[in-house]
């Protein structure tokens, strides 16, 4: 049940690592829903229907800049551009304004997703309190620090959010950083969301020094965070998101086991089932426009959801945590990467495969690109 594909021509790969095959576990797994214990004060029908104010809001913000860019262009060829300019240049002026708010996390901010729990149905593979027994073995408790490395990205990742609050709420002193594309750190509102989460650009640079506790955002609130939580599929995984399918594209991606390797953090593999079905997508498969925006690093694709609006379909959504991975020993270099990236890729089919029943998907099919 799980599919090998090569990575696309002109895609990232830098070599291919041997694929292993995952088998069915013997022993049953559960799920356990989580529980929004920081809103329980508030009526369930009153919480629903806050969730989904927030949630449509959050969405919302994602469609603020290209929505911009086609009225600026529209009143362009209306008024001509000199005509435009005493509308157009306030408008961008405002959204550069809303694309520098934020220097500092907002721990706060984190509990808003607790009130997504209900409406997603969302529940982890960990109870309680195996998700604190798994978080002791990690920065701060020990020197030893984490890479929480999930999939699949999804159009608008609404499972980072959830991601966020579950950790908050069980782990919170294990939260660490997140990363996101670089050009959303030029996003008006967007990027202030991200801020207050805790990220920073994915770049190499930028998560290597955040492992080693500088992390601006972090640093401003007086933290120092030990620990990775990121996409590891990427720009590239919005253009293979659709309900009803499961791809992760990471064949031809080893930076992050490098990074892994580099600062000795163990990465942690995640799978979230549902995480592709709160979106409709226009832009799948390989042709040229989805080449054309993976390779300019810009995650633009035409997507809807219900109403044929941008408000996310109500997907079960359930978030399968992996052991962490030990670091290859006795070896170095790209033999160490190549056997970290082998082993990475044959945890996370076979926590597909162990948690997709469990989890209400039992006739998924994960693809590996």
């Amino acid at each position: 049940n799980v599919v090998h594909r090569s990575p696309p021509e002109g895609g990232e790969a830098d070599s291919l690592a041997p694929m292993p095959t995952a088998t069915p576990a013997d022993d049953a797994k559960t799920f356990h829903p989580c529980v929004p214990v920081d809103w329980l004060w508030m009526p369930r029908p009153l919480r629903l229907c806050v969730g989904w104010v927030t949630i449509v809001l959050f969405t919302m913000c994602f469609a603020i800049l290209p929505v911009s860019m086609l009225a600026s262009v529209v009143i362009i060829v209306r008024l001509g551009l000199l005509g435009s300019l005493s509308y157009v240049l306030p408008l961008w002026v405002v959204l550069f304004v809303l694309s520098r708010l934020g220097t500092r996390e907002r721990p706060e901010f984190r509990k808003f997703a607790q009130l997504w729990y209900e409406i997603f149905d969302f529940g982890c593979n960990l109870s309680p309190e195996e998700t604190v027994a798994l978080g002791s073995q990690a920065y701060p408790h020990t020197k030893q620090s984490m890479i929480i490395a999930m999939h699949p990205h999804g159009i608008i990742p609404i499972h980072s959010w959830l991601w966020a609050a579950y950790c908050d709420q069980h782990m919170p002193k294990v939260y660490g950083f997140g990363a996101v594309a670089s050009v959303v750190m030029h996003m008006p509102i967007i990027r202030t969301l991200t801020v207050w989460l805790t990220c920073v650009p994915a770049s190499y640079k930028h998560l290597k020094r955040g492992l080693e506790g500088d992390c601006p955002p972090a640093n401003n609130a007086g933290r120092k965070p030990g620990n990775l939580y990121i996409l590891a599929g990427g720009i590239a995984e919005v253009f293979t998101s659709t309900p009803g399918k499961d791809i992760i594209v990471y064949r031809g991606r080893k930076g992050l086991c490098r990074l892994s390797i580099e600062q000795q953090a163990k990465i942690i593999p995640v799978y979230v089932f549902g995480g592709t079905g709160f979106f409709h997508n226009l832009l799948t498969g390989e042709n040229i426009v989805s080449q054309m925006f993976r390779k300019m690093k810009l995650a633009v694709t035409m997507f809807w959801g219900q109403y044929l609006l941008p408000i996310p379909l109500p997907a079960k959504v359930k978030m399968a945590i992996g052991e962490p991975l030990e670091i290859p020993e006795g070896v170095s270099g790209e033999e160490a990467v190549e056997k970290l990236h082998a082993r990475y890729l044959e945890a996370m089919a076979r926590l597909f495969e162990e948690s997709k029943v469990a989890a209400g998907y039992p006739d998924a099919k994960l693809e590996i690109r």
